[in-house]
Protein backbone atom coordinates (compact mmCIF):
# COMPACT_ATOMS: atom_id res chain seq x y z
CA UNK A 1 0.00 0.00 0.00
CA UNK A 2 2.68 2.40 0.62
CA UNK A 3 4.37 1.47 -2.34
CA UNK A 4 1.34 2.97 -4.40
CA UNK A 5 0.47 5.53 -2.33
CA UNK A 6 3.83 7.32 -2.76
CA UNK A 7 3.05 7.08 -6.47
CA UNK A 8 -0.63 8.44 -6.06
CA UNK A 9 1.18 11.19 -4.44
CA UNK A 10 2.72 12.51 -7.58
CA UNK A 11 0.95 10.99 -9.93
CA UNK A 12 -3.25 10.68 -9.16
CA UNK A 13 -4.01 9.97 -12.92
CA UNK A 14 -1.56 7.34 -13.23
CA UNK A 15 -2.80 5.56 -10.45
CA UNK A 16 -6.58 5.75 -11.41
CA UNK A 17 -5.89 4.10 -14.58
CA UNK A 18 -4.18 1.26 -12.93
CA UNK A 19 -7.13 1.21 -10.47
CA UNK A 20 -9.71 0.95 -13.34
CA UNK A 21 -7.67 -1.73 -15.08
CA UNK A 22 -7.46 -4.13 -11.95
CA UNK A 23 -11.57 -3.06 -11.15
CA UNK A 24 -12.03 -4.70 -14.39
CA UNK A 25 -10.19 -8.11 -12.69
CA UNK A 26 -11.30 -7.73 -9.18
CA UNK A 27 -14.67 -6.62 -9.67
CA UNK A 28 -17.37 -5.73 -6.17
CA UNK A 29 -17.02 -2.01 -4.83
CA UNK A 30 -13.54 -1.57 -6.59
CA UNK A 31 -15.40 -1.15 -9.78
CA UNK A 32 -18.23 0.57 -7.88
CA UNK A 33 -16.09 3.02 -6.67
CA UNK A 34 -14.19 3.68 -9.98
CA UNK A 35 -17.42 3.89 -11.38
CA UNK A 36 -18.68 6.23 -9.34
CA UNK A 37 -15.26 8.65 -9.93
CA UNK A 38 -15.61 8.22 -13.53
CA UNK A 39 -19.61 9.55 -13.46
CA UNK A 40 -19.37 12.37 -10.93
CA UNK A 41 -16.21 13.76 -12.92
CA UNK A 42 -18.43 14.03 -15.93
CA UNK A 43 -21.09 15.64 -13.86
CA UNK A 44 -18.85 18.19 -12.22
CA UNK A 45 -17.69 19.15 -15.31
CA UNK A 46 -21.12 19.72 -16.96
CA UNK A 47 -22.33 21.35 -13.86
CA UNK A 48 -19.76 23.82 -12.39
CA UNK A 49 -17.02 24.01 -15.09
CA UNK A 50 -17.94 26.38 -17.65
CA UNK A 51 -16.40 26.01 -21.34
CA UNK A 52 -13.13 28.50 -21.08
CA UNK A 53 -12.21 26.59 -17.35
CA UNK A 54 -14.06 28.64 -14.70
CA UNK A 55 -15.46 27.01 -11.74
CA UNK A 56 -19.12 28.89 -11.42
CA UNK A 57 -20.97 29.00 -8.29
CA UNK A 58 -24.17 28.23 -9.63
CA UNK A 59 -26.00 29.42 -6.64
CA UNK A 60 -24.15 32.58 -6.22
CA UNK A 61 -23.33 32.67 -9.58
CA UNK A 62 -19.28 33.86 -8.97
CA UNK A 63 -16.37 31.96 -8.86
CA UNK A 64 -13.35 31.87 -5.89
CA UNK A 65 -9.88 30.84 -6.10
CA UNK A 66 -10.86 27.61 -3.79
CA UNK A 67 -13.24 26.66 -6.84
CA UNK A 68 -10.51 26.93 -9.10
CA UNK A 69 -7.79 25.23 -6.64
CA UNK A 70 -10.62 21.92 -5.94
CA UNK A 71 -11.32 21.82 -9.93
CA UNK A 72 -7.07 21.34 -10.40
CA UNK A 73 -7.06 19.13 -7.75
CA UNK A 74 -9.95 16.87 -9.05
CA UNK A 75 -8.80 17.24 -12.87
CA UNK A 76 -4.76 16.07 -11.75
CA UNK A 77 -6.22 13.43 -9.55
CA UNK A 78 -8.37 12.18 -12.65
CA UNK A 79 -5.53 12.78 -15.21
CA UNK A 80 -7.71 14.98 -17.05
CA UNK A 81 -5.08 17.19 -18.68
CA UNK A 82 -6.95 19.62 -21.41
CA UNK A 83 -9.27 20.01 -18.04
CA UNK A 84 -6.54 21.08 -15.99
CA UNK A 85 -4.99 23.33 -18.41
CA UNK A 86 -8.26 24.88 -19.19
CA UNK A 87 -8.96 25.44 -15.49
CA UNK A 88 -4.61 27.01 -15.19
CA UNK A 89 -5.22 29.03 -18.15
CA UNK A 90 -8.70 30.77 -16.98
CA UNK A 91 -7.16 31.10 -13.01
CA UNK A 92 -3.96 32.68 -14.50
CA UNK A 93 -5.62 35.12 -16.33
CA UNK A 94 -8.43 35.99 -14.13
CA UNK A 95 -7.09 35.72 -10.29
CA UNK A 96 -3.31 36.34 -10.68
CA UNK A 97 -2.21 39.32 -8.26
CA UNK A 98 0.86 39.53 -10.40
CA UNK A 99 0.12 42.74 -12.47
CA UNK A 100 -1.59 44.62 -9.34
CA UNK A 101 0.30 43.39 -6.11
CA UNK A 102 3.39 42.11 -7.40
CA UNK A 103 3.31 38.17 -6.00
CA UNK A 104 2.00 35.09 -7.38
CA UNK A 105 -0.94 34.55 -4.90
CA UNK A 106 -4.63 34.40 -6.01
CA UNK A 107 -7.23 36.99 -5.38
CA UNK A 108 -10.13 34.98 -4.31
CA UNK A 109 -13.11 36.70 -5.13
CA UNK A 110 -14.27 36.85 -9.07
CA UNK A 111 -18.03 37.78 -10.18
CA UNK A 112 -19.45 39.96 -12.69
CA UNK A 113 -16.95 39.58 -14.89
CA UNK A 114 -14.26 41.10 -12.37
CA UNK A 115 -12.67 40.90 -9.34
CA UNK A 116 -14.53 41.36 -6.21
CA UNK A 117 -12.36 40.77 -3.72
CA UNK A 118 -8.20 40.69 -4.62
CA UNK A 119 -7.05 39.45 -1.13
CA UNK A 120 -5.59 36.04 -1.40
CA UNK A 121 -7.34 33.16 0.24
CA UNK A 122 -4.85 30.40 2.10
CA UNK A 123 -6.04 27.74 1.71
CA UNK A 124 -6.83 27.93 -2.44
CA UNK A 125 -3.11 28.99 -3.22
CA UNK A 126 -2.34 25.95 -0.74
CA UNK A 127 -4.51 23.25 -2.71
CA UNK A 128 -3.63 25.41 -6.17
CA UNK A 129 0.31 25.06 -5.22
CA UNK A 130 -0.02 21.32 -4.82
CA UNK A 131 -2.19 20.29 -7.97
CA UNK A 132 0.51 22.05 -10.18
CA UNK A 133 3.13 20.06 -8.24
CA UNK A 134 1.18 16.59 -8.78
CA UNK A 135 0.74 17.82 -12.31
CA UNK A 136 4.32 18.75 -12.70
CA UNK A 137 5.09 14.89 -12.07
CA UNK A 138 2.67 13.53 -13.64
CA UNK A 139 3.02 14.80 -16.84
CA UNK A 140 6.34 16.09 -16.36
CA UNK A 141 6.02 19.30 -17.14
CA UNK A 142 8.32 21.61 -15.92
CA UNK A 143 6.34 24.96 -15.99
CA UNK A 144 3.68 23.74 -13.23
CA UNK A 145 6.59 23.55 -11.05
CA UNK A 146 7.87 26.70 -11.36
CA UNK A 147 4.63 28.43 -11.23
CA UNK A 148 4.00 26.01 -7.77
CA UNK A 149 7.57 27.41 -6.68
CA UNK A 150 6.72 30.79 -7.42
CA UNK A 151 3.63 30.49 -5.32
CA UNK A 152 4.69 28.63 -2.30
CA UNK A 153 7.43 31.42 -1.85
CA UNK A 154 4.93 33.72 -1.51
CA UNK A 155 2.45 31.58 0.90
CA UNK A 156 5.35 31.59 2.86
CA UNK A 157 6.48 35.46 3.15
CA UNK A 158 2.95 36.47 3.17
CA UNK A 159 0.94 34.30 4.60
CA UNK A 160 2.94 33.14 7.73
CA UNK A 161 3.89 34.83 10.51
CA UNK A 162 6.16 33.18 13.80
CA UNK A 163 3.98 34.28 16.72
CA UNK A 164 5.13 33.26 20.18
CA UNK A 165 7.56 30.72 19.10
CA UNK A 166 5.47 28.73 15.97
CA UNK A 167 5.04 29.40 12.62
CA UNK A 168 1.09 29.98 11.84
CA UNK A 169 -0.89 30.85 8.62
CA UNK A 170 -2.51 33.46 8.59
CA UNK A 171 -5.94 32.94 6.38
CA UNK A 172 -5.31 36.33 4.79
CA UNK A 173 -2.44 38.84 4.14
CA UNK A 174 -2.64 41.01 7.56
CA UNK A 175 -0.24 43.90 8.17
CA UNK A 176 2.32 43.43 11.07
CA UNK A 177 0.85 40.38 12.40
CA UNK A 178 4.07 39.78 15.06
CA UNK A 179 2.78 42.76 16.66
CA UNK A 180 -0.86 41.71 17.19
CA UNK A 181 -2.15 40.55 20.63
CA UNK A 182 -3.88 37.57 18.71
CA UNK A 183 -4.23 36.67 15.19
CA UNK A 184 -7.40 34.71 13.33
CA UNK A 185 -6.93 30.92 12.82
CA UNK A 186 -8.84 28.75 9.95
CA UNK A 187 -8.10 25.41 11.29
CA UNK A 188 -9.13 23.62 7.82
CA UNK A 189 -6.60 25.77 6.20
CA UNK A 190 -3.73 23.38 7.89
CA UNK A 191 -2.79 20.62 5.58
CA UNK A 192 0.47 18.84 7.00
CA UNK A 193 0.53 16.09 4.51
CA UNK A 194 0.91 19.31 1.72
CA UNK A 195 3.53 20.95 3.88
CA UNK A 196 5.67 17.76 3.88
CA UNK A 197 5.00 17.78 0.44
CA UNK A 198 5.87 21.26 -0.30
CA UNK A 199 8.99 20.44 1.52
CA UNK A 200 10.15 17.74 -0.55
CA UNK A 201 9.76 20.04 -3.17
CA UNK A 202 11.54 23.15 -2.70
CA UNK A 203 13.10 21.83 1.13
CA UNK A 204 12.50 24.89 2.72
CA UNK A 205 11.95 24.00 6.41
CA UNK A 206 9.32 27.02 7.10
CA UNK A 207 7.25 23.81 5.95
CA UNK A 208 8.15 21.59 8.61
CA UNK A 209 7.39 24.34 11.37
CA UNK A 210 3.84 24.59 9.62
CA UNK A 211 3.61 20.93 10.11
CA UNK A 212 4.20 20.85 13.70
CA UNK A 213 1.76 24.02 14.14
CA UNK A 214 -1.10 21.97 12.80
CA UNK A 215 -0.79 19.33 15.02
CA UNK A 216 -0.39 21.63 17.97
CA UNK A 217 -3.18 24.05 17.15
CA UNK A 218 -5.85 21.12 15.97
CA UNK A 219 -5.46 19.23 19.08
CA UNK A 220 -5.81 21.87 21.53
CA UNK A 221 -8.84 23.10 19.64
CA UNK A 222 -10.25 19.72 20.06
CA UNK A 223 -9.84 19.46 23.85
CA UNK A 224 -10.78 23.28 24.51
CA UNK A 225 -12.13 25.96 22.92
CA UNK A 226 -13.09 29.40 24.03
CA UNK A 227 -13.29 28.27 27.95
CA UNK A 228 -15.15 25.09 26.87
CA UNK A 229 -14.01 21.43 27.03
CA UNK A 230 -14.48 20.03 24.07
CA UNK A 231 -15.46 16.49 22.62
CA UNK A 232 -13.43 15.86 19.76
CA UNK A 233 -14.76 18.81 17.33
CA UNK A 234 -12.70 21.60 16.08
CA UNK A 235 -14.19 25.61 15.39
CA UNK A 236 -14.61 27.17 11.95
CA UNK A 237 -12.30 30.33 12.91
CA UNK A 238 -10.51 30.92 16.31
CA UNK A 239 -7.85 33.64 17.55
CA UNK A 240 -5.14 32.58 19.20
CA UNK A 241 -3.08 34.75 21.98
CA UNK A 242 0.38 35.14 22.57
CA UNK A 243 0.28 32.32 25.22
CA UNK A 244 -1.50 29.99 22.51
CA UNK A 245 -4.89 30.15 24.27
CA UNK A 246 -8.02 29.65 21.68
CA UNK A 247 -10.96 31.85 22.16
CA UNK A 248 -13.67 33.04 19.74
CA UNK A 249 -13.27 35.06 16.63
CA UNK A 250 -15.77 37.80 16.96
CA UNK A 251 -18.00 37.79 13.69
CA UNK A 252 -16.69 34.41 12.35
CA UNK A 253 -18.26 30.78 13.14
CA UNK A 254 -17.06 29.19 16.27
CA UNK A 255 -19.28 25.22 15.12
CA UNK A 256 -17.81 22.61 13.83
CA UNK A 257 -19.51 23.33 10.70
CA UNK A 258 -19.06 23.92 6.59
CA UNK A 259 -15.48 25.45 7.64
CA UNK A 260 -14.11 22.60 10.25
CA UNK A 261 -15.68 19.63 8.68
CA UNK A 262 -12.55 19.89 6.03
CA UNK A 263 -10.46 19.76 9.18
CA UNK A 264 -10.77 15.19 9.24
CA UNK A 265 -9.90 15.28 5.94
CA UNK A 266 -7.17 17.46 5.93
CA UNK A 267 -5.58 15.70 8.62
CA UNK A 268 -6.49 12.09 6.93
CA UNK A 269 -4.31 13.00 4.16
CA UNK A 270 -1.58 12.60 6.22
CA UNK A 271 -2.60 9.61 8.44
CA UNK A 272 -3.21 7.73 4.95
CA UNK A 273 0.27 8.06 3.28
CA UNK A 274 2.48 8.51 6.41
CA UNK A 275 0.49 7.06 9.38
CA UNK A 276 1.84 10.06 11.72
CA UNK A 277 0.89 9.06 15.29
CA UNK A 278 -0.33 12.79 15.52
CA UNK A 279 -2.95 12.37 12.56
CA UNK A 280 -4.25 8.58 14.13
CA UNK A 281 -4.38 10.54 17.47
CA UNK A 282 -7.00 13.77 16.20
CA UNK A 283 -8.72 11.29 13.93
CA UNK A 284 -9.88 8.87 16.50
CA UNK A 285 -11.03 12.35 19.11
CA UNK A 286 -13.32 12.72 15.53
CA UNK A 287 -14.00 8.82 14.50
CA UNK A 288 -15.49 8.74 18.50
CA UNK A 289 -17.39 11.61 18.30
CA UNK A 290 -19.23 10.08 14.90
CA UNK A 291 -19.66 6.47 16.35
CA UNK A 292 -21.53 8.03 19.26
CA UNK A 293 -23.79 9.86 17.03
CA UNK A 294 -24.50 6.89 15.08
CA UNK A 295 -25.47 4.81 18.35
CA UNK A 296 -27.65 7.49 19.93
CA UNK A 297 -29.32 9.39 16.46
CA UNK A 298 -28.98 7.16 14.00
CA UNK A 299 -27.39 9.76 11.53
CA UNK A 300 -25.59 12.93 11.57
CA UNK A 301 -26.38 16.27 10.73
CA UNK A 302 -24.89 19.14 8.78
CA UNK A 303 -23.54 20.65 11.64
CA UNK A 304 -22.69 21.25 14.96
CA UNK A 305 -21.88 23.25 17.91
CA UNK A 306 -18.78 23.15 19.35
CA UNK A 307 -19.73 21.25 22.40
CA UNK A 308 -21.19 18.26 19.96
CA UNK A 309 -24.90 19.76 19.68
CA UNK A 310 -26.62 19.56 15.98
CA UNK A 311 -27.07 23.05 15.35
CA UNK A 312 -30.63 24.10 14.63
CA UNK A 313 -32.51 24.02 11.44
CA UNK A 314 -30.05 21.69 10.24
CA UNK A 315 -29.95 18.38 8.26
CA UNK A 316 -28.06 14.93 7.29
CA UNK A 317 -25.45 15.84 5.01
CA UNK A 318 -23.28 13.65 2.02
CA UNK A 319 -20.50 15.51 3.37
CA UNK A 320 -20.10 14.65 7.16
CA UNK A 321 -21.12 10.87 6.12
CA UNK A 322 -17.79 11.38 3.85
CA UNK A 323 -15.69 12.93 6.62
CA UNK A 324 -16.95 10.13 8.83
CA UNK A 325 -16.10 7.68 6.51
CA UNK A 326 -12.46 8.90 6.23
CA UNK A 327 -12.18 9.42 9.66
CA UNK A 328 -13.46 5.74 10.76
CA UNK A 329 -11.86 4.00 7.60
CA UNK A 330 -8.48 5.47 8.61
CA UNK A 331 -8.73 4.15 12.21
CA UNK A 332 -9.79 0.61 11.74
CA UNK A 333 -13.63 0.83 12.50
CA UNK A 334 -14.74 -0.84 9.23
CA UNK A 335 -18.45 -1.57 10.04
CA UNK A 336 -19.03 1.98 10.83
CA UNK A 337 -16.77 3.05 7.74
CA UNK A 338 -19.26 0.69 5.74
CA UNK A 339 -22.34 2.71 7.25
CA UNK A 340 -20.89 5.65 5.82
CA UNK A 341 -20.06 5.21 3.01
CA UNK A 342 -23.36 3.85 2.02
CA UNK A 343 -25.22 6.70 3.57
CA UNK A 344 -22.84 8.62 1.20
CA UNK A 345 -23.56 7.47 -1.78
CA UNK A 346 -27.34 7.31 -1.12
CA UNK A 347 -27.00 10.74 -1.71
CA UNK A 348 -25.71 10.30 -5.63
CA UNK A 349 -28.05 10.84 -8.31
CA UNK A 350 -28.01 10.82 -12.18
CA UNK A 351 -28.91 13.77 -13.85
CA UNK A 352 -29.27 14.43 -18.04
CA UNK A 353 -25.35 15.69 -17.80
CA UNK A 354 -24.15 13.76 -15.25
CA UNK A 355 -24.15 12.21 -11.71
CA UNK A 356 -24.02 14.61 -8.76
CA UNK A 357 -24.28 14.23 -4.86
CA UNK A 358 -27.14 15.70 -3.11
CA UNK A 359 -27.83 19.02 -5.55
CA UNK A 360 -26.74 19.89 -9.18
CA UNK A 361 -25.93 23.31 -7.61
CA UNK A 362 -24.86 22.33 -4.56
CA UNK A 363 -21.05 22.86 -5.66
CA UNK A 364 -19.36 22.61 -2.24
CA UNK A 365 -20.25 18.96 -1.34
CA UNK A 366 -19.61 18.24 -4.70
CA UNK A 367 -16.04 19.90 -4.61
CA UNK A 368 -14.92 17.53 -1.29
CA UNK A 369 -17.07 14.11 -0.94
CA UNK A 370 -16.02 12.40 -4.23
CA UNK A 371 -12.55 11.91 -2.86
CA UNK A 372 -13.41 9.02 -0.47
CA UNK A 373 -14.10 6.87 -3.43
CA UNK A 374 -10.21 7.22 -3.86
CA UNK A 375 -9.97 6.32 -0.62
CA UNK A 376 -12.26 2.98 -0.47
CA UNK A 377 -10.72 2.04 -3.94
CA UNK A 378 -7.24 1.70 -2.73
CA UNK A 379 -8.60 0.35 1.01
CA UNK A 380 -10.38 -2.35 -1.04
CA UNK A 381 -7.45 -3.10 -3.10
CA UNK A 382 -5.09 -3.26 0.02
CA UNK A 383 -7.59 -5.64 2.17
CA UNK A 384 -7.46 -8.03 -1.61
Amino acid sequence: MKKIFLLLLWGFGAFLLIAWVMSTQQGGDVRKSSRILSETWLGYKAYFIQSDGRVLRPLQQDTTSEGQANGMLRAVLMGDRPTFDSLLRWTENNLSRQEKFGDHLLSWHYIDGSIRDGMPATDADIDYAMALIIASQQWKNDSYADIARRTLKDILDKLTVVFKYHRYLLPWIIDAPSTLEKIPQNLSYYSPAYFKTFYAFDHDPRWLELVNTSYILIAQAQKNFNGTQGVGLVPDWVNVDRNGKLSLFEGKSGNFAWEAVRVPLRIGIDAFFNRDPRAMEILSRFSHFFEEEFKNRGKLMSGYGYEGKPLKDTQESPLLYAVAYATFELTDNHDLAVKALSKLRASIHRGFKGSYYQNSQEYYINSLVWATELLNQEETNDQR
